[in-house]
């Protein structure tokens, strides 16, 4: 009788990576999220003269730097966390420092703006 290495090798078995607590937090932050845009839909589609005219009033400054200041601080937190791991403490240490810098600096439109 003949034995294959094929048939020797044990398949491993599949995980989802990550912890379960993280996968639980993250499906029901999207459960809420869902239902927060169900319900904007559900709102706009009774009341669309109401939602046009509160759309004029958003200031596009404020959002777009509310934007770029989310995604620079996400982009900045993911090049800490592979600085530290690769073991570059200085680029961890130097990433750390501007997002937190761009965190504190304000990113509203100052007193004399106008809405």
């Amino acid at each position: 009788m003949t034995v294959h290495a094929s048939s020797l090798t044990a398949t491993p078995a599949r995980r989802v990576p990550g912890e379960s607590g993280t996968w639980v937090f993250l499906f029901g932050d999207m459960l809420v999220f869902g239902g927060f845009f169900a319900t904007f839909m559900v709102e706009r589609a009774n009341n669309p003269e109401q939602f046009d005219l509160a759309r004029k009033t958003l200031h596009l400054g404020v959002g777009f730097t509310n934007t770029l200041v989310l995604l620079t601080s996400s982009l900045l937190v993911v090049i800490t966390l592979r600085a530290l791991r690769s073991g570059a403490r200085h680029i961890a240490r130097s990433a750390t420092v501007a997002a937190m810098a761009e965190c504190s600096s304000p990113s509203r439109p100052s007193s004399t703006t106008r809405w």
